[in-house]
């Protein structure tokens, strides 16, 4: 994690954080404010959802739609962050910088101060990808975006508790596990997915209940393991297991399967030896072999 971008003692911080040009916050720290502390503030909304709760500010809260977080992204935190991260690297600084000067401009309101918003109170523990934004936009700018409490103090993302801290993508390739896997076409033939399957890294699962190994998107270009993975749903053919159903596709020696997560959303590809379940039938000893 990069320390903040200044370093001075508490008064000096606090007045950095005072003088911050954003600020972001939940939907009810805005209804907790005295109005006058109010003044000035410009409510975007950041959060995917539309506010369960009745606000008093409701019709003047727009949406940023660049910093909305695509559903896919939605899942555990270190997913979450590290590809809101990645997003907000797609959008770039003055993307951001307009849309909200542009939202502010249709609130009369040139000057003011957008705030960001959403449901979460990471001041509780609460994950939210604001605090990721927070982090983001202080390393590309030097200016941070502190979050706003009810009492009207301020906190720098790094006061907040640790958990809530961002997660910054990984550079899977200096990981050990990443190959550079050949591209698939879409419809491959089954010598294109073996090619890619002999290619990648897979993992030995730790699960004694169900011996199997995987392979994990990141640990290769993304596109063939998304082919391969609609590939096998496509073609794949329906087993139950622990009470669910699977679309399992055999390719040589194994047969693989996803979890069933949006295509987007899917990170973790399955395999296990072709024989190893009851209803597999015997092993082909004529199959290809596939790593």
């Amino acid at each position: 994690m990069t320390a903040p971008l200044f370093e001075e003692g508490p008064r000096e911080k606090e007045e950095h954080l005072t003088e911050a040009r954003m600020l972001m916050g939940r939907y009810l720290v805005l209804e907790e404010l005295p109005p006058e502390t109010r003044e000035g503030l410009v409510p975007v909304r950041v959060g995917l959802r539309e506010p369960v709760c009745d606000l008093s500010y409701l019709a003047e809260l727009e949406v940023a739609g660049a910093l909305v977080p695509e559903p896919w992204m939605m899942g555990e935190w270190p997913h979450l962050s590290a590809s809101y991260w990645e997003m907000l690297d797609r959008l770039g600084v003055e993307r951001i910088a307009d849309e909200l000067a542009a939202i502010s401009a249709r609130h009369g309101n040139p000057d003011g101060r957008p705030i960001l918003l959403d449901h979460d109170d990471p001041s509780r523990g609460n994950l939210t990808p604001r605090v990721t934004f927070a982090c983001w936009w202080e390393e590309q700018t030097g200016e941070p975006v502190p979050e706003l409490l009810g009492d009207g103090r301020m906190l720098h993302y790094s006061d907040l508790p640790e958990r809530t801290r961002p997660k910054k993508p990984k550079v899977w390739r200096e990981d050990r596990r990443w190959r550079d896997a050949p591209d698939v076409p879409y419809p491959p033939k089954e010598e294109d997915v073996l090619r890619w399957i002999r290619a990648v890294h897979w993992q030995t699962a730790r699960s004694p209940r169900n011996p199997h190994q995987y392979n994990i998107r990141d640990w290769g270009p993304p596109e063939p393991f998304l082919r391969v993975a609609l590939w096998i749903r496509e073609h794949g053919e329906q087993e139950e297991w622990g009470g669910d159903s699977y679309w399992y596709k055999r390719v040589g020696g194994h047969k693989y399967w996803t979890m069933g997560s949006v295509l987007e959303s899917t990170v973790v590809l399955n395999r296990k030896e072709w024989g190893a379940d009851p209803q597999d039938g015997q092993p082909d000893l004529m199959t290809p072999e596939d790593g």
